[in-house]
């Protein structure tokens, strides 16, 4: 089995995007309980630690990406039979270009996907936090608030990503059967 590095950056980003959310928000709101955590000491290994943690975290968030967008809808089947017909297509040689476009197009998606759901994690943490913080801090439902701009925003690029990989996907299919 080959493994390509390339998946480590694609499935730490969303992880590293969920803690490079996170951290800042828990050091500001905990800011008075920093020095007895954090010494000058660890913070090498703290930071290591942060870029280990963030691999396993975002191919967690890649997965809830691909159960909750993809598998919960249940409309398995269908797709699955246009797939093989598609990837009919795309196995011929001279249909390389479209077999990277797609390949591209279907990346896109996951990798946007899965920040999404990272930026949703973030904001539900940072909800909790507060509600169970009872916190008034303008800070803390600002941070909030940004985080919610924030999934708002990805929920467009997300939407932009699968309108383009679906209409994609029938071009080639309309191709395919011709």
């Amino acid at each position: 089995m080959n493994f390509d590095p390339k998946y480590l950056i694609r499935w730490g980003i969303p992880g590293w995007i969920l803690l490079m959310t996170l951290i800042p928000y828990f050091v500001v709101i905990y800011y008075d309980s920093l020095p007895t955590i954090i010494s000058e000491k660890n913070v090498l290994a703290l930071g290591a630690a942060i870029t280990l943690i963030g691999i396993p975290l975002g191919y967690f968030l890649n997965q809830m990406h691909h159960l909750l967008g993809w598998v919960a809808n249940g409309k398995w089947d269908n797709y699955f039979s246009e797939e093989i017909i598609v990837d009919d297509f795309l196995c011929d040689k001279d249909n390389e270009g479209y077999k990277e476009r797609y390949r591209y197009l279907l990346a896109k998606k996951h990798e946007v996907g899965s920040v999404y759901a990272s930026f949703i994690l973030s904001a539900l943490v940072i909800l909790i936090t507060n509600i169970y913080e009872s916190s008034k801090e303008c800070f803390d439902w600002l941070y909030f608030f940004v985080t919610v701009l924030l999934i708002v925003a990805w929920y467009f690029l997300r939407s932009y990503s699968s309108r383009n990989i679906d209409k994609y996907f029938e071009h080639l299919k309309r191709k395919a059967t011709s």
